[in-house]
């Protein structure tokens, strides 16, 4: 729902307003019928509410292509000295890909995979079925965890630790690590609760993949 959308969301950002350690900037994308930039590379500090509307289809390899690729170009017009050393992106959706027109999977698989493995970025999918899960295999994302919808919610709690841990990190080989370690933890209670919830168990890679 969007009251669970929305307190999720805010209580997220209080939460990192809290943490010390390390600078945070905040990109933030919606994709429905449409893409739209919310804000891109705002400082946390300056993050308050959310406006957020449940409906539409699901562009979501148009929004994370979208995303992806203004956010590398934001990065990559900066100075060094600016640059930020870590880059996380997390994906929330309450359904699967339906409605893309600009991206394809393949593209999509393509720049999370050079992404991940030559400009070191980390990447969180979280959603709440099945079709959510292939969507996160099919794109190569290695984090993912599912609640269902009516325990949407959870999902910020995830995001939470995982962006702490994150942050706090000194080095980005400290942070994939750090990331690793709070995820799988995460993931594994999420998934449980999905488990006990629904009777499938989306850890198992036959059921995920399929």
């Amino acid at each position: 729902s969007e009251k669970d959308v929305i307190g999720g969301f805010e209580k997220t950002i209080k939460e990192q307003k809290e943490v010390k350690d390390g600078e945070c900037i905040v990109s933030l994308y919606e994709f429905a019928s449409g893409v739209k930039q919310v804000y891109l590379g705002k400082k946390l500090d300056e993050v308050n509410g959310l406006d957020y509307n449940v409906g539409g289809m699901t562009r979501l390899w148009d929004g994370l292509g979208t995303a992806i690729d203004d956010v590398g170009k934001w990065l990559a017009d900066m100075s060094e000295e600016e640059r930020p050393s870590k880059n996380l992106i997390v994906v929330i959706t309450d359904g699967g890909e339906n409605s893309s027109t600009e991206y394809r999977l393949k593209d999509i698989r393509e720049k999370i995979k050079e992404q991940t493995e030559k400009y070191n970025w980390s990447f969180i999918y979280l959603g709440n079925d099945l079709s959510d899960a292939k969507d996160a295999d099919d794109i190569g994302i290695k984090f993912k965890g599912f609640t269902t919808k009516k325990k949407f919610y959870n999902n910020y709690d995830v995001i939470s630790t995982g962006v702490t841990a994150y942050r706090c990190a000194a080095n980005i080989s400290e942070a994939s690590l750090a990331l690793d370690s709070s995820i799988t933890n995460s993931m594994n209670t999420l998934n449980a609760e999905y488990k006990k919830d629904t009777g499938i168990d989306l850890t198992d890679t036959n059921v995920t993949s399929k």
